[in-house]
């Protein structure tokens, strides 16, 4: 996705006071969604059943303070406007007109539920059960087009989220906002980086398709082009981190110690042959100066020099206390790194963590339960099988108790749970906090629950008090959760006031199946 900048250099005065058109029956649509308070991509706690959890990153908010239409416009055109005429007249005006009179706030809000309904029809937000960024809001581009009642507002929510990938993006970009300052001053989102699958160091592999022009100039220059253009915007209050060339690193942490402070921030660097290795960019002892301020924090770095790089054991550099109320970490970071940043969270609310190594039980559980206002966790391991074929035995005989056994009782404020069938124990029935009203457990391997029909035996157990509990899911095998045994359950947690359902994740197998 590219910067919303060349939209606006396209604009020209041809084609603004024509009818909206088909462009009219968008808002209507957006606007009677805004009426029902359709919610927009959001920060939100992880939501049963199918939506969890439904989002990360919030990107409701007021409007800005609008900003003079000479300072924004594309194009020179008078500032006054006629009042709105508080009579009706004899005979109702076009369509057009109506609309074109709506007030700035009213019409930004519609542009951002455009937005929304945009991303959420290409899926931008998910990957993986979690959202990973954010991209720029390009499809309100037309309507500032329209007619001028609806360019200031449409370029305001354009400007607010720019996606910016290479060395071409930045600079024309950066261009544009240094020749309107104002425009600087509008963006709060931002995605940034050399994308995967494009800039090639040498710029000779036609065989990718769409060869970027940045490709010929390689990583570093391009890189200094996307520092330049993050630079120049000083209203920044959420970053999102593509990769980019270790070059870029002292201007980074330039703009990362400035006396504005992110919000938000998401480290993305998928394994990919045509990225530069991530682990020169951002380090460990970065932490003190990246985390402070911070409210939500995602990390999905899933890069082999890390992996080699960091030990597993590695100390995490002390941390001053943190405001974050959201972590979600999706990574090949060891937990020796991670772990630190509980204790330094007290706000935290919304923690999201996933792991492809074992980690002991104990380290994890005192972990979680330094996090006293958590009410969302999701916790998945999902080792290699050759991990788990060499070290699960010795792992299980050491670890006799899983995390979530030891840490469930005293997660008073829990309310969604999702785990790894290798981090909880089939007992869990009977360690419930009193909040919890939602449970996924998901089993990658056929490790993990040595009897799976013992949660049948829990829930025909009287004595057993399911406190709040209202839905249970299980994700497993059908070898290890034959059909007799899915209906079994079924009725017993019917008998019970929960709702259970089940969903098939054979190796090699199409099927899924719900129970309901």
């Amino acid at each position: 996705m590219g910067a919303p900048c060349s939209g606006l250099t396209e604009m020209s005065s041809s084609g603004r006071d024509g009818a909206p058109g088909a462009a009219l029956s968008v808002i209507s649509e957006a606007l009677t969604l805004r009426l029902i308070a359709r919610p927009s991509p959001s920060i939100a706690p992880l939501l049963p059943p199918s939506s969890f959890p439904a989002a990360v990153f919030d990107t409701s908010a007021q409007p800005p303070t609008r900003i003079p239409r000479a300072l924004v416009a594309a194009s020179t055109y008078p500032t006054a406007r006629a009042p709105l005429q508080l009579t009706l007249p004899m005979r109702p005006p076009p369509t057009s007109a109506l609309a074109s009179q709506l007030p700035f706030d009213v019409l930004y809000q519609i542009f951002l539920s455009v937005q929304a309904l945009a991303l959420e029809a290409r899926g931008e937000y998910c990957h993986g059960g979690q959202l990973v960024g954010w991209d720029s809001n390009e499809a309100v581009a037309p309507f500032a087009l329209v007619c001028r009642g609806w360019e200031e507002a449409a370029i305001a929510v354009l400007y607010r989220s720019v996606s910016l990938r290479g060395g071409t993006a930045a600079r024309s970009f950066t261009a544009t906002v240094k020749a309107r300052p104002a425009l600087a001053e509008m963006v709060h989102w931002l995605a940034i980086g050399l994308g995967e699958q494009k800039e090639e160091q040498d710029g000779d592999d036609e065989e990718m398709g769409s060869v970027n022009v940045d490709d010929a100039e390689g990583w570093a220059v391009a890189s200094l082009a996307l520092m330049q253009a993050l630079l120049a915007l000083p209203s920044v209050n959420h970053l999102l981190l593509r990769p980019l060339d270790s070059s870029a690193r002292p201007d980074l942490l330039t703009f990362l110690a400035r006396p504005r402070r992110l919000k938000s921030l998401v480290l993305l660097a998928r394994e990919a042959v045509s990225s530069p290795p991530w682990a020169a960019l951002i380090k460990p002892e970065d932490g003190p100066l990246l985390l402070p301020g911070l409210e939500r924090l995602l990390v999905d770095v899933w890069d082999t020099v890390v992996t080699d790089s960091i030990p597993r054991d590695a100390p995490s550099p002390a941390l001053p206390p943190l405001d974050l109320t959201c972590f979600c970490h999706s990574s090949n970071y060891p937990a020796s790194l991670i772990y630190p940043l509980l204790p330094a969270s007290p706000k935290l609310e919304t923690l999201y963590l996933y792991f492809e190594h074992l980690r002991p039980s104990r380290a994890a559980a005192d972990a979680l339960l330094t996090v006293p206002k958590l009410r969302h966790l999701h916790f998945l391991g999902n080792p290699s099988f050759e991990e788990l074929e060499t070290d699960y035995e010795t792992y299980a005989a050491t670890n006799l108790v899983p995390a979530l056994d030891l840490a469930l009782p005293f997660l008073s404020n829990l309310e969604t749970l999702a785990v790894s069938a290798t981090d909880i124990s089939t007992s869990f029935l009977a360690l419930l906090p009193p909040r919890l009203h939602y449970v996924k457990i998901r089993a990658y391997s056929p490790y993990g629950f040595e009897r799976p029909s013992r949660i049948l035996e829990m829930l025909q157990e009287s004595a057993v008090d399911l406190k709040s509990l209202r839905e249970l899911e299980v994700q497993d095998s059908s070898e290890r959760w034959p059909i007799e045994l899915r209906l079994a359950v079924e009725e017993a947690c019917e008998s019970r006031g929960v709702r259970f359902s089940f969903v098939l994740d054979d190796a090699g197998e199409d099927e899924d199946e719900e129970m309901s």
